[in-house]
């Protein structure tokens, strides 16, 4: 249900063409990546965690789908104020048996929400590493 898992595909697939494409298309992609951070950046909320749409309070999924957008356009950590924020937001909110709860979540245009958990551990688990592979967690 959240706007940044398109975001989070569509950049993963621009991101992710042959080089020979990603050429071709360079200034189509890097407009289109410029969007895209411009929009998380105005979406994410003041605790640094982003919700479904804009003004939405801050959810697991949302973040993660935003995290998992900027990794996939180079941003990293220690790099991009979002990506430290956003990551600072997830951990925090990491239940103490080690895993990360989400409210269900459903993949349009199914109006039927799926809550398996498993997703949101796996989720956080990309974007904490999406986003700097290097960081020492």
């Amino acid at each position: 249900m959240s706007e940044a898992n398109t975001i989070w595909r569509a950049m993963w697939a621009l991101h992710s063409m042959p080089e020979p494409a990603r050429t071709d298309l360079r200034s189509r992609i890097a407009h289109a990546s410029t969007a895209s951070h411009r929009f998380l950046a105005e979406a994410q909320n003041a605790d640094g965690g982003w919700g479904y749409r804009p003004g939405d309070p801050s959810d697991i999924a949302s973040t993660c789908y935003s995290l998992l957008a900027l990794s996939a356009m180079g941003a990293r950590v220690n790099q991009d104020p979002l990506v430290r924020a956003g990551v600072s937001h997830l951990i925090s909110r990491q239940d103490p048996n080690g895993g990360f709860t989400a409210p269900p979540d459903q993949v349009a245009p199914r109006p039927l929400p799926f809550d398996a958990p498993v997703f949101s551990d796996t989720w956080a688990l990309l974007a904490l590493t999406g986003c700097d592979s290097d960081w020492n967690w």
